[in-house]
């Protein structure tokens, strides 16, 4: 799986795998990507 996306109403995010490096960038750059809580580290949400 490389991406996960909640079709309900109340979804607010889609979660992307992506290198654990690029991951630790874009949460330094972008305050609304975020680690997703139900995955390791890896990967992001926003």
């Amino acid at each position: 799986m490389f991406a996960l996306l909640d079709l309900s109403e109340e979804a607010s995010g889609l979660s992307l795998k992506c290198n654990p490096k690029l991951a630790v960038e874009l949460w330094e750059q972008h305050p609304k990507v975020t680690p997703a809580w139900h995955f390791n580290k890896i990967i992001i949400s926003f």
